[in-house]
């Protein structure tokens, strides 16, 4: 674990970002590999951005913009999962000022990137618990 800077969110919301993302790298690890996760941040000015990195299966191109398609799941269907998560984690984002995005390498691993803005004020809706 790196630098994590802090930020104002819905505390919930964050909790099931990083632990979806934290979750998928655990979970598609690649077999005989010893598994490398790393987490890290950048506050910018506009955006505080941070990343989860890990040395897993990786995602083939033509695969990446559908991760984030609600009940879309790719490559080698040999774990648990409904195909939501990734779409779940881009709208609690997208409701806290932000995005996610990934790159990846088939075989190599894959860079999932979440940010916030930082002109989120305390008790703003996007602070406060919420379902969706």
């Amino acid at each position: 674990i790196g630098y994590l800077p802090d930020v104002i969110a819905d505390r919930t919301a964050m909790e099931q970002v990083v632990g979806n993302l934290l979750q998928n790298a655990i979970k598609f690890l690649s077999p005989g590999r010893k598994g490398e996760i790393r987490v890290y941040g950048d506050a910018g000015q506009d955006h505080t951005t941070f990343h989860v990195c890990d040395n897993g299966r990786g995602i083939a191109a033509q695969d990446i913009p559908r991760v984030f398609e609600v009940f879309r799941r790719v490559g080698h269907q040999d774990t648990h999962g409904e195909g939501m998560g990734l779409a779940y984690v881009r709208s609690i984002l997208r409701r806290h000022g932000g995005d996610v995005t990934c790159s990846s390498k088939l075989g190599v691993g894959s860079t999932f990137s979440f940010s916030i803005s930082r002109h989120i004020q305390p008790g703003s809706p996007s602070t406060q618990p919420y379902l969706q």
